[in-house]
């Protein structure tokens, strides 16, 4: 599930076959891009923030894609076969040496420089492009009314932190999802964004993501484990989902109108995480 250290890598894996490079032959394969040609243009900015990819060419255009749940960016050799329906591709870059192809991309659309800002400005800080770790916190302490559980996927509080790390970070810092925020002290909210932060850093900069000590056969405490023990001690894991449409709309992806397209699974222990609403 692509989260910002995904984006990390997305970025860490397109920029030394994209920058500076011009590109021979483009196709934009959705309806609203069906008329751009990019051939000839150079690329001057692969960069990412929170879940977003953003591509600069000269003359300041931008192409901007959001993965969603299943999405990819895949850098093949020139002339050399997909690996992918044709009918998932939705982005085809071709350079002198690669082919470059936007899998099952979520959203793709041209943009500017200003409206990059805009959307930007929009998101939560992001650990791993521009980290504030007080706007942060108030961001988070903003609605105390919400779920911690809630808050924590809500990309205007921090940008990148999705599904998986939610679960994870909520685990490790020992809370039930559904605690509010407002029950909360500022002290253990701290230490959540802390963790958050830390945990999109760490792992933007591993091969693949884990949660884990690099010594535990399990990948992640908690998250995809539901029905098995807690590595803690004697409990299994629980499973169950939360949704909100107002927080999730226009950045998780689904139906905002329907609870169980927007809905994301949540994974806890019951032993080692507080009941909601419990006092700390």
């Amino acid at each position: 599930m692509p989260e910002g250290d995904s984006l990390a890598r997305v970025e860490r894996r397109l920029s030394p076959v994209l920058l500076g490079q011009s590109i021979l032959r483009s196709q934009l394969r959705v309806p609203s891009l069906a008329t751009v040609d990019l051939s000839g243009r150079t690329v001057t900015d692969v960069s990412a923030y929170g879940k977003h990819l953003f591509l600069q060419f000269d003359g300041g255009d931008l192409l901007h894609s959001h993965l969603k749940m299943e999405g990819t960016w895949r850098v093949v050799d020139a002339g050399a076969t997909w690996g992918a329906q044709a009918s998932r591709v939705r982005a085809v870059l071709e350079t002198a040496g690669h082919t470059i192809l936007g899998i099952d991309l979520g959203t793709l659309e041209a943009m500017t420089p200003s409206s990059r800002a805009e959307l930007e400005n929009r998101l939560g800080p992001d650990p791993l492009h521009r980290w504030d770790e007080e706007e942060a916190l108030g961001r988070l302490q903003n609605r105390p009314e919400r779920g911690i559980g809630l808050a924590l996927l809500d990309q205007q509080v921090i940008a990148g932190l999705g599904n998986v790390f939610r679960s994870e970070v909520l685990f490790l810092s020992r809370l039930h999802p559904e605690r509010t925020v407002g029950s909360l002290s500022e002290d253990a909210l701290r230490s959540v964004v802390q963790l958050s932060a830390r945990q999109l850093v760490e792992n933007a900069a591993r091969p693949s993501r884990r949660t884990t000590p690099t010594t535990s056969r399990e990948r992640y405490y908690v998250d995809g484990r539901a029905g098995r023990m807690c590595v803690r001690g004697p409990a299994r894991i629980s499973h169950g989902t939360l949704a909100d449409p107002e927080l999730q709309r226009g950045w998780v992806g689904g139906d905002s109108q329907r609870l169980d397209a927007v809905a994301r699974d949540v994974f806890w222990c019951p032993r080692c995480q507080a009941t909601p609403n419990a006092a700390r």
